[in-house]
């Protein structure tokens, strides 16, 4: 349900001077704080909201990161400590009591899934939001991605918008199908007090490892949120304050599905409130013109990652046709104000990027989120 924050301005000027002196600003949502800072002014001539420095927003997100890196070992540590314990009890089972070693078998299984992406989906839980934006249709993006994916560890959200050459998040579908292998979980354990015959047990053992499977191959419908003309305002504001508060579970890019009548109005609500932009432009189109000039509406040129594809050998700038097409685009803005990341291509799918342009694309994000208002992010994990 969307909150009407414009009564707190007659709710603010009603308080008296003790009773408004204890409103805490930090404790006060993002859209609810410019009224008080409109009542504050009132009441104190000459007040001004100072945003903080951006030496003070770089150290309060390095908290926050130190915060999800201490959580994120914790989970993992227990987690890895339950499979090991289950692994050893499976090794110390008799012979004879083959029923039993399938059923810890199942139970590492699942706890192996649950680690590989609820442990991911919480590193992403920083309450800052990522936009990429990129060229459609071109298939040649698998290799940032996979970047991209690693580099918003501890650092935000990444979102785009779907398309033929992106379809889906393998990451976002298994993370919704967490709260499916907690019930599977309790309900194989549950099964280990009951006395059943080995037969029945085998074969609920084999339905909930179909049902897995199922899962897995429906991820194509799992793997993006798919929004409609009429409530596709509505969808993206809840999630991306669900991203804000920490309520989204995502361990890959998370992939917003609009028709092609209304995606521009999708990209504008998101570009109002992602924290930073990143703009693939190896291949410059319309669309990807549109987007820049619709970001530096809503941004400075500071808070807008130039990403490009480069070769191996080649050094990292930009193309002249890129520059060319770029400054005749955006007469007025100089490129030298755009922080700028280069990628190479793989043909491998699956590979994995090496640790350099993992953290020098994380230091990029990063550079750029300090230049993004500050925003209460406590609740983010």
């Amino acid at each position: 349900m969307k909150v009407d924050y414009s009564v707190l301005a007659g709710e603010y000027s009603a308080m008296t001077a003790e009773e408004f002196e204890l409103v805490n600003r930090e404790d006060l949502a993002d859209e609810a704080k410019p009224y008080y800072d409109r009542e504050k002014a009132r009441r104190v001539p000459g007040w001004k909201y100072e945003e903080p420095t951006t030496e003070a927003k770089v150290q309060v997100f390095s908290l926050l990161q130190e915060r999800i890196k201490r959580r994120y070992v914790i989970h993992k540590t227990v987690l890895f400590a339950l499979i090991a314990c289950c692994c050893v009890i499976s090794w110390l089972v008799p012979v004879g009591h083959a029923y039993l070693i399938i059923w810890l078998d199942g139970i590492s299984f699942l706890l192996v899934f649950m680690m590989m992406y609820r442990e991911q989906s919480l590193g992403r839980r920083t309450g800052y939001t990522v936009l990429w934006l990129r060229r459609f249709h071109r298939r040649e993006q698998k290799s940032f991605q996979r970047i991209l994916e690693r580099a918003c560890l501890y650092v935000g959200m990444p979102i785009t918008v779907q398309d033929s050459s992106f379809r889906f998040s393998l990451g976002y579908a298994m993370s919704r199908l967490i709260p499916l292998v907690s019930v599977l979980l309790g309900v194989y354990v549950a099964l280990s007090f009951i006395p059943v015959s080995a037969i029945l047990f085998d074969g609920l053992a084999m339905a909930m490892g179909l049902s897995m499977v199922l899962a897995v191959l429906i991820s194509f419908w799992l793997g993006v949120l798919k929004l409609r003309v009429g409530d596709s305002e509505r969808r993206v504001l809840k999630l991306l304050e669900d991203i804000r508060t920490g309520r989204v579970w995502n361990a890959g890019v998370f992939v917003l599905s609009c028709q092609d009548d209304f995606w521009r109005s999708v990209v504008e609500l998101a570009l109002r409130h992602a924290d930073t932009t990143v703009v693939d432009v190896t291949q410059l189109s319309e669309n990807v013109i549109w987007e820049l000039h619709t970001a530096l509406a809503e941004m400075p040129p500071e808070r807008v990652l130039l990403v490009c594809e480069t070769d191996a050998a080649a050094p990292e700038v930009l193309p002249s046709s890129v520059i060319s097409e770029l400054q005749a685009a955006l007469p007025n803005v100089p490129l030298d104000r755009f922080p700028k990341f280069f990628y190479c291509r793989t043909r491998n799918y699956f590979f994995s990027p090496p640790q350099e342009p993992v953290s020098s694309l994380r230091e990029s994000l990063l550079k750029c989120i300090s230049q993004a208002p500050a925003h209460d992010t406590r609740g983010a994990i």
